[in-house]
């Protein structure tokens, strides 16, 4: 069976069965942690009815087969799109959210013995959500996410997770996916009031839409500890109103039907990329200047070499990289390397730069 995704405990693969996919543990994982984790999940998905969440068709303690015909996730749709130099028009940009929104206001209602508040992700990644070939979606990862955590639960320290440590809960996964989105808004044409609002800016036609941005960014993020929190039903709430004041609405259909050009199989390309100097050399000819980029500049050639020598990196180790002699903490590094790597997948290397359990590497060759 093909293998579709590598994550850090389990793999996704083709099923045996036309439009089916099945997860398994990778080898050399405690077996008997990996069958707990399983049937967590093959027990969240069966409790889950919602067209945005695939459903189990079979599961045992080696693997759980999904009734998904799901072949690329969406990491690999956004990076399709920057190469085609896409430009995503607002309402179809907030198709995505709406879509996700539903789908988690779905899952954290529910109610069973197993899940007395819910049933929460905990952490969110572009590879949880991936596309069919019709253009829908699948969100992956409920009862145990395997895609953003290992067998232990501890998140994956990847350019791509977004996540804290605070325990599973609606608020947790609003905040999860609200970063994963935003994330995203370089390649939306925004509004231009709201690309003002954003750009600090007020005045008389901007102040409503100003003033309720930012009361909905301190009662999402800046609550205090032993607050509720905010619930998706309320933070779409509040997106409805802003979108009404811009005078949009979520374009699914158009949003659906993108999905289904950039998830389409694409043919077989080179990814190798050609570092000289201070200019990266795509596959398709195109040039990168990292003249003024001195961290990504670094880390891409420390990470040439040690790919050269079989070796992968670490993020500290890519820290240490890109700013040689400073001194941060974990998560300050950890976020200087994530955004980084993000920002050189978006330029065109996301299929040159490599990650797995062991470290990062790159698929490069000399000039």
């Amino acid at each position: 069976m093909k293998t579709l995704a590598i994550y850090a405990s389990f793999e996704l693969r083709e099923g045996p069965r036309p439009d089916t996919t099945v997860l398994a543990p990778r080898e050399g994982v405690d077996p008997a942690l990996a069958a707990d984790r399983l049937e967590r999940i093959a027990r969240a998905h069966q409790q889950l009815s919602h067209p945005s969440i695939p459903r189990v068709e079979s599961w045992d303690g080696a693997s759980v087969v999904f009734a998904s015909d799901t072949k690329a996730d969406l990491e690999a749709c956004i990076s399709t799109a920057e190469e085609w130099g896409e430009r995503v028009p607002y309402a179809v940009g907030i198709a995505l959210p709406t879509l996700i929104a539903d789908a988690l206001s779905h899952a954290h209602a529910a109610r069973d013995v197993g899940a007395q508040h819910g049933v929460f992700l905990g952490g969110a990644s572009l590879r949880n959500v991936r596309v069919r070939p019709n253009g829908h979606i699948h969100l992956f990862g409920f009862g145990h996410n395997f895609v953003v955590r290992d067998l232990h639960g501890a998140l994956a320290v990847d350019s791509g997770v977004f996540g804290g440590e605070r325990a599973p809960s609606a608020t947790s996964d609003l905040l999860a996916f609200y970063e994963m989105t935003r994330s995203l808004m370089s390649l939306v044409d925004l509004p231009p009031s709201l690309a003002r609002v954003f750009q600090g800016q007020r005045g008389a036609e901007l102040g409503l839409l100003g003033n309720l941005l930012e009361w909905a960014m301190r009662r999402l993020i800046g609550r205090a500890p032993h607050d509720r929190g905010v619930t998706v039903e309320e933070a779409m709430h509040v997106y409805r109103i802003a979108w009404r004041l811009l005078g949009v609405s979520p374009d699914i259909q158009a949003f659906r039907a993108l999905l289904a050009r950039t998830a389409a199989p694409a043919p077989a390309v080179d990814d190798h990329v050609v570092l000289d100097g201070d200019r990266v050399l795509l596959p398709s000819g195109r040039s990168i200047d990292l003249a003024t980029r001195g961290a990504a500049r670094r880390m891409l050639h420390a990470l040439a070499a040690a790919t050269s020598a079989g070796r992968s990196l670490s993020t500290d180790e890519l820290f240490a990289a890109g700013w040689p002699g400073q001194r941060l903490d974990a998560e300050t590094r950890s976020r200087r390397v994530r955004v980084e790597l993000s920002r050189l997948r978006a330029l065109g290397l996301r299929h040159a730069i490599k990650h797995a359990e062991a470290g990062f590497t790159l698929r490069s060759r000399g000039a």
